[in-house]
């Protein structure tokens, strides 16, 4: 995908959360790398088991984490939370692997932002 860190981040809106705090910032990005492989797994579990109430917590779990970095893909995750409520199928699907496109973008770029100066 490989889009524009300012494409993929709400660069005021994190800047908001965080204060200018760059060094929060820095820490916030760190925790959900590595909370993030768990979601993920989460989230697929929930997928090959087509549990629409799974698939709709960890899309909720993963648009808490989002909306604190600035992520933009949080509104994929808001439509997959509720797609998946409305009871799955191929839009929960579809909305899934574009979602899981997205989740590969929002550190690299969160990081590039950081170490560019932009927050």
């Amino acid at each position: 995908m490989n889009m524009d860190a300012t494409e993929v981040i709400d660069v005021e809106g994190v800047r908001r959360t965080v204060s200018g705090d760059t060094g929060l910032l820095a820490e916030l990005v760190e925790l959900f790398d590595l909370e993030i492989p768990g979601l993920r797994s989460r989230l697929a579990d929930a997928l090959r088991a087509e549990d629409n109430k799974a698939i709709a917590s960890a899309a909720h779990r993963l648009k808490g984490s989002l909306a604190t970095l600035g992520a933009c893909c949080i509104s994929t995750a808001e439509q997959l939370e509720l797609a998946a409520q409305r009871g799955g199928g191929d839009e929960v699907r579809d909305l899934a692997r574009r979602l899981e496109g997205e989740l590969d973008e929002v550190v690299p770029a969160l990081r590039a932002l950081i170490q560019g100066g932009a927050l």
